[in-house]
């Protein structure tokens, strides 16, 4: 999963695209898929760094777009930063991110569906939301 951040509309993203060294688009996959989301801006202050998506760590295990609010974001980023995770942004939806990974990475079995995964995450979860997840780990 790479990622490309933007701050402003998804045209300025679009233009950032076509800079990145790192990015041969002329590759093809079995696999597409892309996001790109204009954020309102209610954790945070609009910036790159604040940009969706919102990854797990710095591998990009998980990323996460949101449209919500999650009210309980500071005491699940209380609780990962006392299990170790480092945060990056100022958002409520890199909580998310990394919520996930540290459900993954504590999973009782190997075999766990992601939407057993996604379920477990929203569980824990407190306002109102939409989300749109990815992983390395269900490439499909």
């Amino acid at each position: 999963i790479q990622l490309v951040k933007k701050r402003g509309n998804v045209k300025a993203l679009d233009e950032e695209l076509y800079k990145q060294d790192s990015m041969d688009l002329k590759v093809e996959f079995e696999t597409h898929f892309g996001i790109a989301h204009t954020r309102w801006a209610t954790h945070g202050v609009p910036n790159a760094v604040n940009s969706h998506p919102q990854r797990s760590d710095k591998g990009n295990e998980f990323v996460v777009i949101h449209n919500g609010i999650i009210t309980n974001y500071k005491d699940l980023r209380k609780f990962l930063e006392s299990k170790g995770y480092e945060f990056e942004s100022e958002t409520d939806t890199e909580t998310i991110a990394k919520l996930i990974k540290y459900v993954f990475d504590n999973r009782e079995t190997e075999d766990i569906t992601f939407s057993t995964l996604v379920e477990r995450v929203i569980q824990q979860l407190e306002g109102a939301f939409a989300l749109v997840f990815k992983s390395i780990h269900y490439p499909g």
